[in-house]
């Protein structure tokens, strides 16, 4: 067993961050069944011992690279509302951003992005250590995505009659089920999609900033 220095660890301080990236990238075009560590070290340009270092095992690994590919991107979804909160805000201003937010979630480049958080949830059936972690990720993005929502209502821009974290759900599984128009061969535009999102979160806006 190769034993991992401290000088290693000092000289790699990004190490762990490669490492995952690289076992990501690798998911996304592999099967994990092909994983190897040896493989992930060389892409990362670290040793295998660090893999071990970081995450225990090629098991462990993997768990922390599922747990990237479930959060997606929507944690920088999450903070783009969050800095627009962060400020005093009209409800139309609120409104306006939304539509920024959706028009971003349905840019072409999103679309492996979903395909990529439906394969890592995939990978947690009938495998329960990883289903409780995959879990673990998804209750973060929730409660950030409930605060934000929480948020917008002490603004007063959103309804305040709704449960924040079912709202958040709503939301959430929307955008992921986006995956099923980019797999629709008979897809609608995508400007159709959004105006049809857009008149969903009109029923939770305040009745001011609808048209």
């Amino acid at each position: 067993m190769t034993t991992l220095n401290i000088s290693e660890i000092d000289s790699k301080v990004d190490g762990r961050q490669r490492l995952l990236d690289a076992a990501v990238n690798w998911l996304e075009q592999h099967s994990e069944a092909d994983l190897r560590m040896s493989t992930i070290a060389d892409d990362a340009g670290v040793t295998i011992a660090l893999i071990t270092h970081h995450f225990g095992s090629r098991d462990g690994l993997i768990t922390a690279a599922q747990r990237v590919r479930v959060a997606g991107a929507v944690k920088q979804d999450i903070d783009f509302m969050r800095e627009v909160l962060a400020a005093p805000v009209t409800a139309d201003v609120f409104r306006a951003q939304l539509e920024t937010m959706v028009t971003t979630v349905l840019d072409d480049a999103r679309s492996a992005r979903r395909l990529s958080r439906m394969a890592a949830l995939a990978a947690a059936h009938g495998r329960d250590e990883l289903k409780s972690e995959l879990a673990a990720e998804i209750t973060q993005v929730m409660t950030a995505a409930t605060q934000t929502v929480q948020q917008a209502q002490l603004r007063g821009v959103f309804r305040d009659d709704v449960d924040a974290r079912a709202l958040a759900a709503l939301i959430q599984a929307m955008l992921l089920g986006f995956v099923l128009a980019d797999l629709d061969d008979q897809q609608p535009s995508w400007n159709e999609i959004r105006a049809t999102v857009m008149l969903a979160f009109d029923s939770f806006l305040l009745p001011d900033t609808k048209d």
